[in-house]
């Protein structure tokens, strides 16, 4: 990376660190300024945990004997910390080790806007590598993260993210990213709708021109795999060679030494067909047809299909040939 650019970056990070680190202080003369960091904490109240009421559990330490220890005052308890180790899971504790701040003198780190839920969650994580956060409070645990600059335990979070996204709430998502300016939040939605962007149409036209214009890229982006797959098959086979002729395949390693690997089949049952294929955005199409029993015989029936690499999923389309109409003449 270009030595300038390394710099800038830290830099950037430096003061979002420190201006992030004075609004500690307007805390106590702005409630206001607190109610965009963190909720409460929403644990039921029914919840008991022990380190809610025993002061060792609320202890974190290397144990190496180098330890600088201070206490975080969070919500509603307080925690006793190894600030050395802190400091390295959270640029927000880097930048107040080595500042000159009357917190670090006083050995006292006021987050009282902190949940201490979630602040205990991060130790866990940070400390005996421990993660066990809750699906519903996983945003709540993303502005913390994202708050205090702690990058390994806010991409744990996304990534288990990534997996919850559901068309009825990853909008609420894109919206909590651009309150608290979480690129990594926003990346995390963007590329669940990107990998199913056809599939969430109604979704994305919700989206900015800008949002939008970012998905169809993404969706283009990375590596370009070769297709392959049978679109003809007119010789009825009564042996495994049909099934086999069913699969679609693609392409791993170079296109001189590669290895065919099968990724899904045809989504139909026939022994003959004849397609012609399409790429838009990276969805594979077949559209044409093929042989089906009926009550007097076979016919030929006309179909489309939509192949989604990205997820592996067919789905039918509307059939994009017609067939031809025959007329007599008058």
């Amino acid at each position: 990376m270009n030595p300038l650019k390394t710099f800038l970056l830290i830099l950037l990070k430096w003061i979002s660190a420190w201006v992030k680190s004075g609004l500690v202080r307007l805390g106590g003369a702005f409630p206001g300024v607190n109610s965009w960091i963190a909720p409460p904490d929403r644990r039921p109240s029914h919840v008991d945990s022990e380190w809610q009421t025993k002061e060792p559990l609320r202890t974190y330490r290397l144990g190496d004997g180098a330890e600088t220890m201070v206490t975080v005052q969070t919500g509603t308890h307080a925690f006793y910390v190894d600030l050395r180790r802190l400091s390295e899971c959270s640029e927000y504790f880097r930048a107040l080790s080595q500042s000159s701040m009357r917190e670090t003198s006083e050995s006292l780190i006021h987050l009282d806007h902190v949940s201490s839920s979630i602040f205990h969650s991060l130790l866990e994580f940070s400390f005996c590598n421990r993660f066990n956060v809750p699906q519903g409070e996983l945003d709540a645990h993303i502005q913390v993260s994202s708050y205090l600059l702690a990058e390994a335990f806010l991409s744990r979070c996304l990534s288990v993210l990534a997996d919850e996204l559901r068309p009825d709430n990853c909008l609420s998502y894109l919206e909590l990213a651009q309150e608290i300016c979480c690129a990594g939040l926003k990346t995390t939605v963007l590329t669940y709708l990107c990998r199913n962007m056809l599939e969430l149409s109604d979704v994305l036209r919700c989206l900015n021109n800008e949002e939008k214009a970012e998905v169809v890229q993404m969706r283009s982006q990375g590596e370009r795999l070769l297709c392959s797959l049978r679109k003809e098959n007119l010789t009825t086979w009564k042996d495994p060679e049909t099934e086999r002729a069913r699969r679609v395949f693609t392409l791993t390693g170079s296109e001189g030494g590669g290895v065919w690997q099968p990724v899904s089949e045809l989504p139909f049952r026939a022994d003959k067909w004849c397609f012609t294929t399409a790429v838009l955005y990276n969805y594979l199409y077949i559209i044409g047809g093929y042989r089906q029993r009926v009550k007097r015989g076979w016919e030929f029936k006309m179909a489309s299909f939509r192949f989604n690499p990205l997820t592996r999923a067919w789905v039918t389309t509307a059939p994009l040939i017609k067939k031809a109409l025959q007329c007599s003449g008058l």
